[in-house]
């Protein structure tokens, strides 16, 4: 009798395991089918996946399952909740990636420095190098900042196996013509290793991070010490989550300060900025209502554009041109007061004709600023320097 109790109970226990695992599928594939695909998602702050249009020429090479695949995820119900459950699994189980990001020590998200020999590295190179020939007669300069990982090698989980930045910087370095200066970010840097360099969540260094690197920036180009101003940082933030934690699912509840630099209100060097695209000007170098939104780094500059023209009142005649990814949008504020004018050019959005943009306001000098990763991964500052 209690051989025979124990079976029905045991059948019961698996049909109901079976019904509640039918359930779960049934009503997750009811939401799919019920819920408005998403455009954005806020927690990984990244644009979603939508539904591929149906063609022969896409089923025949493959393309639309490819992309529908990366629709079904990105539209999955319930997504962010699966996957920040998926990553504190992990966690438990001792793993400390995730999607190119280590959850370091002390809170830090780290994230993982990329190769250095693919092929638009080179073409890159090349294309500065072509660059700098056809301007003999402006000044040009070579930053590129280290990533955490590699200033903060200590910080990184154990058994973590990364490149080595430094000694990537030190190939690029050698690989530029002598006509191209380049600047010790590197050095700058791992002085300061102590402090508060880089963000705890985000890839971005923080304003103090810059502020040290723009210092190395200052000697080496020899900028006019008379046009220096005593700044002071401010606090405009204390919510900051950024793109490593949306990256990874990890740290999701930590919070951090954003500071910016401030001069006397009285004495400082004023600056308008231009977003040539948008036919936009602000009196600020900083975009407070940004401070709102999810991506608060975007506060330096309003964010990425294609094409900045900064003006200021500083009594320096020197014009400069930078091109740049995202790590100079907080250092750029250190160098208005010693530039009349400041061309920001991002590459990665930018379709205009460089060369016509250095006749047309007679630019006296350039400045390439980039963080490590950026530079060996993204292909797109050959093309506006060929262009």
């Amino acid at each position: 009798m209690d051989r025979e109790r124990k079976r029905r109970i045991r059948q019961l226990t698996l049909r109901l395991t079976a019904g509640l695992f039918l359930s779960v599928i049934f009503g997750l594939s009811l939401l799919n089918r019920v819920l408005p695909d998403r455009e954005v998602s806020r927690q990984e702050n990244r644009i979603l996946e939508q539904k591929p249009r149906f063609s022969l020429g896409s089923a025949a090479d493959g393309t639309y399952m490819e992309k529908y695949e990366a629709y079904q995820s990105d539209q999955f119900a319930g997504r962010d909740t699966w996957v920040e459950i998926s990553t504190n699994l992990e966690l438990l189980m001792g793993r400390r990636e995730s999607n190119g990001v280590f959850k370091g020590k002390e809170h830090y998200l780290l994230e993982k420095p990329e190769s250095d020999q693919g092929a638009n590295v080179q073409e890159t190179i090349q294309a500065v190098c072509a660059f700098a020939q056809r301007n003999p007669g402006l000044e040009q300069y070579f930053l590129v900042a280290p990533n955490a990982a590699e200033i903060w090698k200590d910080k990184l989980p154990a058994f973590a196996v990364t490149e080595d930045q430094k000694e990537q910087l030190e190939r690029l370095r050698e690989a530029l013509p002598e006509t191209v200066v380049w600047i010790d970010a590197y050095g700058a840097l791992e002085a300061h290793r102590e402090e508060e360099l880089y963000y705890h969540t985000d890839h971005h260094w923080t304003s103090l991070g810059a502020w040290y690197a723009f210092e190395e920036a200052k000697k080496t180009m020899e900028l006019d010490e008379t046009c220096t101003e005593v700044l002071t940082p401010l606090a405009v933030s204390d919510s900051f989550n950024g793109t490593l934690s949306a990256k990874s699912g990890y740290e999701r509840s930590l919070h951090e300060p954003i500071y910016v630099y401030f001069s006397d209100e009285n004495s400082g060097t004023r600056a308008v900025v231009h977003n040539v695209e948008k036919g936009e000007k602000r009196a600020s170098l900083y975009a407070p209502e940004k401070l709102k939104e999810k991506d608060q780094y975007s506060v330096f500059l309003g964010g990425n554009s294609p094409l900045l023209d900064i003006r200021t009142t500083s009594q320096s005649p020197e014009k400069l041109l930078i091109f740049k990814d995202s790590y100079a949008n907080c250092l750029i504020p250190f160098l208005v007061p010693y530039y009349r004018q400041i061309l920001v050019v991002d590459p990665r959005y930018y379709y205009g004709d460089v060369q016509t943009l250095i006749e047309e306001n007679q630019v006296s000098s350039i400045l390439f600023l980039y963080n490590a990763n950026t530079f060996f991964t993204d292909n797109s500052l050959s093309g506006v320097l060929n262009s």
